[in-house]
C-alpha cells in the first residue's frame, strides 16, 4: 500500500509512524466483473476500464481521506512490471456482509489482468440474498460449502464464516447498549460521587472557618466581600478537579473516536458533547447548591 499512503500521513486521524507501519500491507485486488455484480445489487451504476487502467475502492473509516487524496492525485500503480492509472474518485462500496467496515484497500482491475497477476492467496465471499429461517438457511450455506470443497472448488480453504444481516444488526444494537449502559451507569456514579464529595469538604471546611469569618466581619469587611471570597473559593475548588478531568476526556474522546471509526463512520462527536452538558449541569448544580449552604450557615452563625 505504500505507493498509496506515501507523503500523505497527515490526512490520517492515525499517527505518521502507524501509517508508515501499513506501507507493507498488501493490496487486495478484485476483479471488474464481480465488483460490479455488487455494484449493481446495491442498485449502483456499473463501472468500465481501459486495459492500462484501474479503479481503487476503501471502506476503512482512518484510511478514507489518504485514500481520497490519492484519488485525487490519480496515483498511478506499477504491477508486475506494468504502470496502471487511476479511473474515477474513490470508491467507498462494502462488497461484504462483515460486522465491521474492513477493506483498507481494493484495487479493481479487468478480469484478464488480474488472471495474469502472481496472486499469493485469494478469499472467496459470497453475498447471498436466501429468504427463510435463518437456521435452515446457516445448516444450508455449511453444507454448500462442504461440496465446494469437496467438488476442489475451494481446494486451499483454510477457513470459512458466515454471518447474517440479521446478526450484524443484532451484534451492533448489543454492543452499543452495553457500552451506553457502562458509560452512563460509572460515569454518573463517579460524577455524583466526586461532586459530593467536593461539596461536603468545601461545607465542613467553611463551617471550621466561621469564627474567621466572624473576625473578618468585626474588622469592617462587609457580607458582600465574605460571600464573593467563598464564592471565589468553592469556584476554584470545583472547577480545578473539572478543567483536569475535561483534558483527559479530550484525549481519551480522541483516541476512542479514532478505534471507533475502524467499525464505520460513526460520529460521536454529538454524543461527547450532550455528555459534557450533562457533566456541566450537574457539577454546576453541586457548585451552587454548596455555595448557597455555605452561605446560609454562616447568615445564621
Amino acid at each position: 500500500m505504500e505507493p498509496l499512503l506515501k507523503g500523505r500521513e497527515k490526512y490520517s486521524d492515525y499517527t505518521k509512524d502507524y501509517v508508515k507501519k501499513l506501507y507493507e500491507t498488501p493490496l487486495t485486488f478484485a476483479k471488474l466483473s464481480e465488483y460490479n455484480k455488487i455494484r449493481k445489487a446495491i442498485g449502483e451504476k456499473e463501472l468500465t476500464l481501459k486495459s492500462d487502467e484501474y479503479i481503487l475502492n476503501c471502506d476503512y473509516g482512518n484510511l478514507i481521506p489518504i485514500m481520497e487524496k490519492a484519488a485525487n492525485d490519480k496515483q498511478k500503480l506499477t504491477l508486475d512490471g506494468k504502470t496502471y492509472k487511476m479511473k474515477y474518485g474513490l470508491q467507498k462500496d462494502t462488497y461484504m456482509v462483515a460486522a465491521a467496515k474492513t477493506d483498507m484497500g481494493t484495487v479493481i482491475l479487468n478480469d484478464e489482468i488480474i488472471q495474469s497477476l502472481k496472486i499469493d492467496y485469494s478469499t472467496l465471499y459470497l453475498n447471498l440474498n436466501w429468504k427463510g429461517n435463518a437456521q435452515k438457511v446457516s445448516r444450508k450455506y455449511t453444507e454448500y460449502l462442504k461440496q465446494m470443497i469437496i467438488n476442489s472448488k475451494m481446494p486451499n480453504s483454510l477457513y470459512s464464516a458466515t454471518i447474517s444481516k440479521e446478526e450484524v444488526y443484532e451484534q451492533s444494537t448489543g454492543l452499543s447498549t452495553i457500552m451506553t449502559y457502562i458509560a452512563i451507569y460509572i460515569g454518573l456514579v463517579f460524577l455524583i460521587t466526586c461532586a459530593a464529595v467536593l461539596a461536603l469538604q468545601q461545607l465542613s471546611e467553611n463551617a471550621d472557618n466561621i469564627e474567621k469569618y466572624k473576625l473578618l466581619s468585626k474588622i469592617g469587611t462587609s457580607q458582600k466581600m465574605i460571600n464573593r471570597a467563598i464564592k471565589a473559593q468553592i469556584i476554584l475548588y470545583f472547577c480545578l478537579p473539572l478543567s483536569l478531568a475535561l483534558i483527559h476526556s479530550y484525549v481519551g474522546i480522541k483516541t476512542a473516536k479514532i478505534l471507533i471509526s475502524t467499525l464505520g463512520q460513526i460520529n460521536i462527536t454529538k454524543a461527547a458533547a450532550q455528555s459534557l452538558i450533562i457533566v456541566i449541569v450537574i457539577y454546576i448544580g453541586y457548585m451552587i447548591a454548596t455555595y448557597l449552604g455555605s452561605k446560609s450557615m454562616l447568615k445564621e452563625k
